[in-house]
């Protein structure tokens, strides 16, 4: 793995904590799986679309989104939107209240974390993507790109 390029001299943050809402990303998560189920079997394989509607089946929210499956989630939409399935602006979008979910089930998986284990998940989610670059490749060669 090679280092990011950091420019200027990093200065720590001093000041209060600030607020994230976990529970209102959740819901903006919850919302956007279920109200663009339609637009997502589009853009999604129907085994990460299920994999998706399972994460938003817990009735709590977002506890896990695995890195796999976010994985599996942003090269498809990399392959839907290289092959143009659907407007760009739609697409991203489409992508926001996914994001927002794989925000909120980070921040509560890493909220005891120590520096040395928030390294190791990035680590780890770094590698999820190493591991599922064939299938962003099969699906970008694919006719549409959305492997239906």
């Amino acid at each position: 793995a090679r280092e990011a390029a950091v420019l200027g001299t990093p200065t720590p943050y001093d000041g209060p904590e600030p607020a994230i809402d976990v529970a209102a990303m959740s819901e903006r998560f919850m919302a956007g799986a279920r109200d663009l189920g339609p637009l997502l079997n589009e853009i999604l394989s129907p085994e990460t679309h299920a994999r998706l509607q399972a994460v938003t089946h817990t009735g709590e929210g977002v506890r896990s989104f695995p890195d796999a499956l976010w994985a599996h989630v942003v090269y498809e939409f990399a392959a839907a939107h290289h092959h143009a399935v659907m407007n760009r602006e739609h697409l991203s979008q489409a992508l926001l209240p996914l994001y927002l979910g794989r925000t909120a089930s980070y921040i509560t998986d890493m909220a005891a974390a120590d520096e040395a284990a928030i390294d190791r998940r990035i680590e780890a989610l770094e590698a999820e993507f190493e591991a599922c670059r064939p299938h962003l490749v099969e699906r970008w060669i694919s006719e549409g790109g959305t492997g239906r």
